[in-house]
């Protein structure tokens, strides 16, 4: 009696699940969380470290003119560029240069110098006594 009580429950829970009813609510599965992949590219990860930089000196105006390619990159806004306690913000989008003017950037051959651009500390030294590009020995 007690296997055919069983069996009859059974077949009731089994007949009932094909029966429609218009109380039933149907829930929908949650939507699986979309993890976003990063949509930076390495060039825009590296800068400034992924660019050509150059520091070039006149002695006799005297001026210090850090250079660099015109950048493409949709997610940076004006950098700063600090050189012996002086900061621009440049957009390097639109200008490829900086320049410190005036006596007080005035460089002594191989002596060390340290530009910040955008966080990024440039270690460089005038190979001369002159004028003419410097030697960019590091970055940290």
């Amino acid at each position: 009696m007690k296997k055919f009580l069983t069996f009859s429950a059974a077949i009731a829970v089994f007949s009932l699940s094909f029966t429609t009813s218009s109380d039933a609510v149907i829930v929908p599965k949650a939507p699986k969380l979309h993890k976003a992949k990063a949509a930076i590219k390495k060039p825009y990860v590296t800068f400034p470290t992924g660019v050509s930089w150059t520091i070039a000196y006149d002695a006799g105006n005297p001026w210090v003119s850090l250079n660099w390619p015109l950048v493409d990159n949709p997610f940076l806004a004006g950098i700063p560029f600090t050189f012996m306690g002086n900061t621009q913000i440049v957009d390097p989008h639109t200008h490829s240069y900086v320049l410190w003017v005036g006596s007080a950037y005035t460089l002594l051959p191989n002596k060390s110098y340290t530009m910040n651009i955008g966080g990024v500390n440039y270690y460089f030294y005038l190979p001369n006594s002159g004028s003419g590009f410097c030697v960019i020995t590091g970055h940290s």
